[in-house]
């Protein structure tokens, strides 16, 4: 599979594989044909990463990693549906935040996210985001030395194809 260096900044002609970070050319870039009015010409163009998320945390840790990403709302309902489980929730949201995002995207790269807390007395149970501050001080308060898991879920799509997972921390 051929790669590329990522925008490092260095010139093509100084790329070292030690250096800088090598993607996969077919799922990272996007062949433009454009006439020129003697022949076809075909160009390379980067595609954009775009997270499907408002969230400033998300936001914060690609910054910090040195991903420039663009931020778009989903507006996805976050409702659990009855019977559902904590890993199969955030799953299914962040492959439906990924998703709707990706419908005008399409060219894009589309990073979709979801993350529950699991209820320490109740693995089958989830917390979600807190609807208040008091709700959040309460929740803080009932885990105090006590230990939970987080469960994330996330979805990567481009160019009609989707990879999914979920992990717990």
């Amino acid at each position: 599979i051929p790669t590329a260096p990522v925008d490092t900044g260095d010139p093509p002609g100084e790329w070292k594989r030690g250096s800088v970070v090598f993607v996969d050319l077919k799922s990272a870039y996007k062949k433009r044909s454009e006439y020129n009015g003697r022949e076809r010409v075909w160009r390379l163009v980067m595609k954009k990463l775009v997270l499907a998320s408002t969230s400033p945390y998300r936001q914060a840790v690609l910054q910090a990693a040195g991903i420039p990403a663009e931020a778009v709302a989903s507006d996805v309902d976050e409702a659990v549906r009855p019977g559902e489980s904590p890993r199969d929730l955030v799953l299914r949201l962040a492959q439906e935040k990924a998703h709707a995002v990706a419908r005008t995207r399409f060219d894009d790269i589309v990073l979709g996210f979801d993350q529950v807390a699991i209820d320490p007395d109740d693995p089958n149970n989830s917390w979600g985001k807190p609807a208040n501050p008091s709700e959040h001080f309460a929740r803080l308060s009932a885990m105090r030395g006590r230990s939970h898991d987080l469960v994330t879920g996330c979805c990567i799509t481009a160019s009609g194809r989707t990879k999914s997972f979920q992990c717990v921390t």
